[in-house]
């Protein structure tokens, strides 16, 4: 597969702030890449700068293997996205929204055209309705129809389930699948449910104070031989002098008054447990930690996050 996106090196700053430092990652074709960080962390600021809505202070973006700087009404024509809430005219109707934009982009799109464009996001029936009388969940949906009104190759969503409901946000779920998996697009999307990025993406980037953390596949990123162990005691000095002094130190990677973590392959937590028993420690629980919010957790070392994060 080729690269869709190539961002090198791409940094921005806003006077003595340095909103995205030497940023590099790229999407493949047919991805759906999850591009996600706390608040703060640069996503928003990158994803303006791949439509061109800001420029970069230094550093290369690619698109479609053209760069952005040079061919940019080029590959914009291939390109459709979504910032945050759709910009929409509240007062026509869906179908009337999608017509206009349609015109705006230079498409001729018959009525059958324009009906199963809004068959696509589920909006056929409300088709006639005028935008103001639709939820959140349908706005966006809107908003995702008018982006592929020129349909384009590469969809760019910044938050595309904020303020939704957890229908909607099911409804958003399926739909990205079905642009990726059946319509054969590239999707990027930028989210704090992390749990939704796990559930969609075949890649993604976590970055951290406009830095990247990590990059890679759901399957690189969860690797058994990387398992994060969790463990609770009731004397954590104890426990992380134990293991320190044992065959274990070179796996710890944190710890606290009460708890030690440790990256490990997940085949070792049997023999650890075995040893902890044998060595007296008074252990309260071994925790394998998966999810990709635990993952998050573990990189970033847990900096202002409880639970979901936005940019």
């Amino acid at each position: 597969m080729s690269a869709i996106i190539q961002v090198s090196s791409l940094s921005k700053q806003f006077k003595d702030i340095t909103a995205v430092d030497k940023l590099s990652f790229s999407v493949q074709e047919a991805d759906v890449y999850g591009f996600l960080g706390q608040n703060g962390a640069g996503k928003s600021t990158t994803i303006r700068m791949l439509l061109t809505l800001i420029a970069p202070s230094s550093g290369e973006i690619n698109l479609f293997g053209m760069n952005l700087r040079t061919h940019r009404k080029e590959i914009l024509r291939q390109v459709g996205a979504v910032i945050e809430r759709p910009d929409l005219y509240t007062y026509l109707s869906a179908y009337e929204n999608l017509s206009l934009f349609a015109r705006m982009n230079g498409v001729d799109s018959s009525r059958r055209a324009l009906m199963e464009q809004l068959e696509l996001v589920g909006l056929a029936d409300r088709a006639q309705s005028r935008v103001r009388t639709y939820s959140q969940g349908m706005k966006q949906r809107l908003g995702i129809a008018v982006a592929l009104v020129h349909n384009p190759q590469l969809i760019i969503l910044d938050e595309p389930t904020n303020g939704l409901d957890p229908q909607g946000i099911a409804d958003m779920r399926n739909l990205i699948l079905h642009l990726s998996r059946n319509l054969k697009k590239t999707v990027l999307v930028s989210s704090h449910l992390l749990s939704e990025i796990e559930q969609v993406a075949t890649r993604m980037i976590i970055i951290d104070r406009g830095r990247k953390m990590v990059e890679g596949t759901v399957e690189e990123l969860f690797d058994p031989a990387k398992t994060v162990l969790e463990i609770e005691t009731a004397d954590g000095t104890q426990l992380l002098k134990w293991l320190q002094e044992s065959p274990w130190h070179p796996y710890i990677t944190g710890s606290d008054a009460g708890r030690v973590v440790l990256q490990l392959n997940k085949e070792a937590i049997p023999a650890l447990n075995k040893e902890l028993v044998q060595a007296g420690i008074p252990v309260f629980s071994l925790q394998k930690k998966n999810s990709l919010e635990d993952y998050f957790l573990h990189i970033t070392a847990g900096k202002q996050y409880v639970g979901t994060f936005k940019d």
